[in-house]
């Protein structure tokens, strides 16, 4: 396996670096560190020669900077972030990325934001999104879920962290409709329709995964899935087929990437 690590001399990327490093430890990965430089005007007009020099100099920095192992390979390419972690990415059989998501302002997670979602949303590879100071391994794992197939391809993907000593949570977060007052009665009515279907759909999900904990609560769902990570280590989403053009998240998912202080691990 090979873990691919978005780094961008930051301090919070040394936080990133270190992530990876351990998850490599344990997962007995091989470490890529790649760094974008993204000035196409400049970079066109360049001579081979000074690229070279430019590419030697920062792979230099990194080594320094982030406390690599000789054997880990640096990579320096000119063109976007995302391009470049995802393009790396697809070069290895089984790998996964690795990168920051920072939010402690609103230009900030703006930018940062932007780089990180792309990067989610084009890799065919699971990506690790972390977020907060720590850079601890993960051994406690809450898996939003719809009742749909993709918690089964998350189950899937959580299985490269050893769930066997893990705590793992399949969760299932369901909206109440929307009510107006002219429309009270009607919406009652449908409330108790979805509540009697959710069950029927909530029973059959649980009885399917058998061997991990289900539960469910009712409201907001970003609100609820972000309250119940505070006692997990790790969010795990497996969105709907997003790798298509000009696609997005759906707003559940957008809202906790951007938001929160839990990682993510996108399972594609």
């Amino acid at each position: 396996m090979t873990l691919v690590v978005g780094v961008d001399f930051s301090e919070y990327s040394k936080v990133v670096a270190k992530v990876a490093q351990r998850l490599s430890r344990q997962l007995g990965a091989d470490l890529v560190y790649i760094y974008a430089f993204f000035e196409p005007n400049l970079f066109q007009r360049m001579p081979t020669t000074v690229k070279k020099d430019l590419r030697d100099f920062y792979a230099e920095q990194i080594r320094k900077i982030y406390k690599t192992k000789p054997d880990n390979r640096i990579l320096i390419k000119f063109t976007s972030a995302d391009e470049a972690v995802v393009q790396t990415a697809r070069e290895y059989k089984n790998s996964m990325i690795v990168i920051g998501h920072r939010g402690d302002s609103d230009l900030r997670q703006s930018f940062i934001g932007n780089t990180t979602e792309k990067v989610a949303l084009k890799s065919p590879v699971p990506v690790w999104i972390h977020r907060g100071a720590n850079a601890k391994i993960p051994k406690k794992f809450l898996v939003p879920c719809d009742l749909s197939s993709r918690a089964r391809r998350a189950m899937k993907q959580i299985k490269i962290f050893s769930p066997k000593k893990s705590e793992v949570e399949l969760y299932h977060a369901v909206p109440r409709p929307l009510s107006l007052p002219e429309f009270q009665r009607r919406a009652e009515k449908l409330d108790k329709s979805e509540e009697k279907k959710n069950n029927w759909q909530f029973k059959k999900f649980k009885g399917s995964h058998g061997n991990y904990k289900v539960t469910r609560e009712w409201g907001d769902p970003v609100e609820k899935i972000q309250n119940r990570a505070k006692k997990f280590d790790v969010i795990v989403i497996s969105p709907r087929n997003h790798r298509k053009p000009y696609s997005t998240f759906g707003s559940v998912t957008t809202k906790i990437i951007r938001n929160g202080d839990r990682p993510i691990f996108i399972t594609p």
